[in-house]
């Protein structure tokens, strides 16, 4: 009983507390059609390169050079290299500076690696010990700025979680500096934005509550650490327009122990907005479905939230909610109805450009919905036929990557004697098919794209890059 009242009444404390966050954010250029990133002279970069998830810190999902129409495969690392003895995190590649930097690892042990961009061959890798590491399958991306990759590893010794976020030199692998801070970051992706870099999550899998922090690139000084939220931060924060914007899900952690019989009020995801430059809230918005995972973007005074409508544990619809940036207002929805469910997500991160969010659902189709409007201008099945013995579905971890008027997304046959991933690439205007390729086994990962190729994390072996 004594738990139980601790319980609501941090519930309540959350719900009616300020909240204070604040940070310098990643300044972007909006056009009419698209968003173009911040230079990434003054982020250290090359004019090319993948720095973080999705890209940008509106997670955008969109490459700023041409692109070729087809591929074949340059290299893949794994095995035979003796790269990944053990399973690697379904994170995205970093590419930086004609560098290929994945995370891995399992249980005790986190696994970086470099890799020359051009052939694939061992630059260098990092073992870092972990107690009790958040085991795979998580999809926390590393960053790059400033000569410095930026990993963060979520571990669990305790009732309240932990996490480690630890600074490494971009040519040897050398620790810089690390930090310690409380909850866990094993889902939310590093964002580094002018000189800081953010990180986040919740303080335990079974009390929704979560925290930011912002430490300083250069020596890992804590700058602010915001006050307590409401809701389980698993998402990846979105800076846009001199605001950030976090979204945290309304079910536990340990999302498998029936949530559909929570109460209604508790199936709503909450979306905070900050202002960047003194942390003051500007508003907050619950939204209908549940936010796990995929996380907003954003472009042209809009933001776009994947949820989850949950009926039970076979059955969910998918929805795309676009607020004002200002003001939270709705200005559209548009629901998907999906006949089953991939627990625990089935929607991926919305990827902006040429007008219009490009999002995948776990049942192997891609949407191409009108920015302005939320209207259906195509959508497609990525992968229309397969044997009578497999299924198809679409992992929703795996963002569409937007690139030179080119749409590029996966899907992933399973079946009693086949494992393949099918890449396809159609046409943003019309969804007309422009390539596809069929890769035996699996792949989880987001794609990656720098210098006019493409990199993915196939299943627990091995990286390839394509060109």
């Amino acid at each position: 009983m004594g738990i139980a009242v601790v319980i609501i009444a941090l519930f309540i404390v959350s719900a009616v507390s300020p909240i204070v966050i604040g940070f310098e954010g990643y300044a972007v250029e909006e056009t009419a059609k698209e968003m173009v990133p911040e230079s990434t002279e003054a982020s250290g970069l090359m004019d090319s390169a993948w720095p973080m998830y999705q890209h940008d810190a509106a997670n955008t999902g969109l490459y700023q050079s041409s692109f070729p129409d087809s591929f074949t495969q340059i290299w893949h690392a794994g095995y035979n290299e003796d790269f990944f003895a053990e399973p690697l995190f379904f994170s995205s590649p970093v590419i930086a500076n004609g560098k290929v930097f994945q995370l891995g690892g399992n249980y005790n042990m986190a696994k970086v690696f470099a890799m020359d961009e051009n052939n694939g061959s061992l630059i260098w890798k990092k073992y870092i010990f972990a107690p009790a590491l958040r085991t795979p399958p998580w999809f926390n991306t590393p960053a790059f700025y400033n000569k410095k990759l930026f990993i963060c590893i979520g571990t669990y010794l305790t009732f309240i979680s932990r996490s480690k976020l630890i600074a490494l030199d971009e040519n040897t692998g050398d620790i810089i500096w690390k930090k310690t801070f409380l909850g866990t970051s094993s889902f939310p992706s590093v964002t580094v934005a002018k000189g800081k870099v953010i990180v986040g999550g919740h303080l335990s899998d079974h009390i929704p509550l979560s925290r930011f922090y912002v430490f300083n690139e250069t020596n890992g000084k804590c700058l602010w650490k915001s006050e307590i939220i409401l809701g389980f931060l698993e998402t990846t924060p979105v800076v846009s327009d001199n605001k950030v914007f976090a979204a945290t899900g309304c079910l536990p952690g340990l999302w498998y122990i029936l949530p559909w019989h929570l109460p209604k009020f508790l199936r709503k995801s909450r979306i905070y907005a900050f202002d960047i430059n003194d942390g003051n809230i500007l508003w907050m918005k619950n939204i209908d479905g549940h936010v796990l995972f995929s996380s907003p973007s954003a472009t042209n005074e809009k933001l776009f939230i994947p949820s989850n409508i949950i009926y039970d544990k076979y059955n969910c619809d998918c929805r795309i909610s676009v607020l004002n940036l200002d003001t939270g207002e709705e200005i559209w929805s548009y629901t998907i109805e999906h006949n089953w469910s991939r627990w625990p997500t089935t929607i991926s991160t919305p990827s902006i450009a040429y007008g219009k969010a490009f999002v995948i659902v776990a049942d192997g189709r891609i949407f191409a919905l009108d920015e302005d409007s939320g209207d259906v201008i195509w959508k497609k099945k990525i992968l229309k036929d397969i044997p009578y013995d497999s299924f198809l579905f679409t992992p929703s971890e795996v963002s569409p990557v937007v690139a030179d008027g080119k749409i590029i997304c996966q899907a992933v046959e399973r079946g009693i004697f086949r494992d393949y991933t099918h890449i396809c690439m159609f046409n943003e205007s019309n969804g007309e098919l422009i390539w596809d390729l069929e890769i035996q086994g699996y792949s989880y990962a987001p794609f990656a794209v720098a210098n006019e190729k493409l990199f993915m994390h196939k299943g627990w072996d091995a990286i390839y890059a394509f060109g």
